[in-house]
């Protein structure tokens, strides 16, 4: 049996027990002592004798002692959820059967395990595990795989590995008049088919150059770029070193490289694919050993990377499987990123007057070029600075405008892929909706004007004329599209390709996502009492 298949169960500080199982968790009602096996053909197994799935047919029950509490789970380990002999079996032997004299091979999901939606704060999949394993069709992503084994090797054939130890800067680092060649361009840019590291600044590739000053970017305890940058080439040259001999986890010691985890991880992923699953981020990969196996220890990022590669390496249903498939599956099964879409109004310039280059060249644009290429900023708070220092003169030193209009360029650069960009021409014209590819942001230096773009797929379907003009839209270039008029739209148009499900974020929680990740903390008051904390649980009837 799988590590997946196996029984895990948590105590909380208030004495309750989770238990986790098959990639699912539930809150565990103990037994009185006694167990309840229902009346006729009933298959589960029962805690309670005020279950809604029994009442009314207590002449039928058979009980049967429980005096150590764990028939349930003695149950659950005598075989997979599909494996009804196994149960069968058991259930036998330890007399557990029905009023039809049939023994039980569940456990019910009303009285003795209840279903909970979330565990400490990690939501929980739709599907248990086997359900989907079962359903992952591996030969559909068999072309995508190919595609990440071709860019593995190109990166390896590229970037040797025995040429670390002596790689210049100029080679490693975004920036430099030959960025597009170097490793840190690759890893971002040029490897779409591995694991994602776009998006955020600059700041996680260690030491790189902002291009449109000529200035060097690296962390504070280095004296210059080339000081930095042999500290940080040493410490890849000492993690890789540290793979070759087994000991993943010792990278969570190297001290120049540990403020780049998502580098380091797509680093090692490419030069040792079977060392680690490749998994976006260090609350991703814990996220998938819980529920992969119910623990909930936290570890550090590499730590948690080679624990995560245990478990996998330990179910046996993942044999023979490539590391890309595996972290495939996972995402697909249980992506512990919020299911939110984000929708944004963006005007094409004024009149839309470059929406022809938008519409054939499969991308949105907006001005304000003087601040440059965005993803050579280490932080939000470097390109505000540098947005103030461009546009004060031009918005004459008003701070709320300027911070605005920051926002509006810093809100675009953020878009992820499947977020939707609406293109607006005025206040009352729609032309096309887009759903953004995994491109996203991109500095075009081709175009003379209006050189921030994010690449779309554009669906016209979409184009129509507002029942009711949004004025706002008359002074923004980039602005949230409400629920309501998304709706509208949606309903007025004929989409194609869009699904017709998504729907906006929710504005209050992306201004609080946007201020989390400026500000790190914050701090939500109001009145006392139940309102302050919401509680979602899904119960659905039946047992597993």
């Amino acid at each position: 049996m799988g590590i997946g298949l196996s029984v895990t169960i948590n105590e909380t500080p208030d004495g309750r027990r989770i238990v986790h199982y098959n990639g699912q968790s539930y809150e565990l009602t103990p037994s009185s002592g006694e167990v309840i096996c229902p009346a006729s053909d009933g298959t589960a197994l029962h805690h309670s004798r005020n279950c809604t799935h029994m009442v009314g047919y207590e002449d039928g029950w058979e009980v049967h002692p429980d005096p150590d509490g764990d028939l349930w789970l003695r149950l659950l380990q005598a075989g997979p959820v599909d494996d009804v002999r196994r149960r069968h079996a058991f259930a036998a032997d330890a007399g557990l059967r029905n009023g039809a004299g049939h023994p039980v091979s569940k456990v019910c999901q009303s009285c003795t395990l209840v279903p909970l939606a979330a565990f400490s704060g990690i939501t929980t999949p739709v599907k248990p595990l086997s359900e989907a394993l079962s359903e992952f069709d591996r030969s559909a992503r068999a072309s995508r795989i190919a595609e990440a084994d071709a860019q593995i090797a190109q990166v390896v054939s590229d970037f040797p590995l025995d040429a670390w130890p002596a790689m210049p800067l100029e080679r490693y680092a975004l920036g430099t008049d030959v960025y597009q060649d170097s490793f840190c361009h690759r890893m971002e840019f040029g490897t779409p088919a591995l694991a994602s590291m776009r998006g955020g600044s600059a700041g996680k590739h260690l030491v790189f150059r902002r291009k449109k000053e000529g200035v060097w970017r690296f962390p504070s305890e280095y004296a210059d770029e080339r000081q930095a940058w042999e500290s940080v080439r040493a410490g890849f040259v000492e993690a890789f070193e540290s793979v070759q001999a087994g000991r993943l986890a010792d990278v969570d010691t190297i001290d120049s490289i540990r403020p780049a985890p998502a580098l380091t991880a797509k680093a090692l992923s490419c030069y040792f694919p079977k060392a680690l699953v490749p998994v976006r981020s260090r609350d991703h990969v814990r996220a998938f050993i819980f529920h992969l196996s119910g623990e909930t220890a936290q570890l550090d990022a590499f730590a948690a990377h080679e624990r995560l590669k245990q478990i996998v390496d330990g179910d046996g249903r993942f044999s023979g499987w490539h590391p890309y498939e595996i972290g495939t599956f996972l995402y697909e099964w249980a992506d512990p990123r919020p299911p939110t879409t984000t929708i944004l109004k963006v005007a094409p310039g004024e009149n839309a007057k470059y929406w022809d280059d938008c519409l054939t060249g499969g991308y949105i644009c907006i001005g304000w070029e003087e601040v440059g290429d965005l993803t050579e900023y280490g932080s939000e708070e470097e390109f505000r600075a540098a947005f103030e220092e461009a546009y004060s003169a031009e918005y004459r030193g008003n701070r709320s405008k300027i911070s605005a209009k920051a926002n509006e360029v810093w809100r675009l650069y953020q878009l992820k892929p499947g977020d939707l960009v609406v293109a607006n021409k005025g206040t009352k014209e729609v032309l096309g909706v887009g759903t953004v590819t995994q491109e996203g942001y991109k500095w075009r230096d081709d175009r003379t004007a209006f050189q921030h773009t994010v690449s779309v797929d554009w669906d016209t379907d979409y184009a129509q004329t507002l029942a009711r003009p949004q004025k706002s839209w008359g002074t923004v270039t980039v602005a949230r599209v409400s629920a309501e008029l998304w709706k509208s739209l949606r309903k007025t148009g004929t989409p194609g390709q869009l699904k017709s499900e998504v729907a906006p974020a929710d504005p209050f929680f992306t201004q609080l996502a946007e201020l989390l990740g400026r500000k790190r903390q914050v701090v939500l008051y109001g009145p006392r009492g139940p309102g302050r904390r919401t509680r979602a649980c899904a119960s659905p009837s039946g047992g597993w």
